[in-house]
């Protein structure tokens, strides 16, 4: 069985490097730009896994992950580009 993947990140060059590196790991990755197409996608696929860039428009990823939580536990791997942990 291949792992969904969704990654909600909208730095599209990171984008596409997350999504290459995980489809050539046998990943089915499917993408959004930003908070609330990523939680429309969400909803529609119901991914085995999330990659959430934090600082999204529109709704930020933390924004993003607590309303993944209300319905789900899927894993969900946050990202950034900010220089700090």
């Amino acid at each position: 069985m291949t792992d969904r993947v969704l990654v909600i990140e909208d730095d599209a060059d990171i984008a596409l490097g997350i999504r290459t590196v995980l489809t050539r790991n046998g990943c089915d990755v499917t993408g959004a730009a930003d908070g609330r197409e990523g939680l429309r996608v969400f909803h529609a696929g119901q991914p085995d896994l999330v990659v959430l860039d934090i600082g999204l428009p529109t709704l930020d990823g933390w924004q993003v992950l607590e309303r993944i939580r209300d319905m789900s536990e899927v894993p969900v791997l946050m990202v950034t580009a900010h220089g700090q942990e």
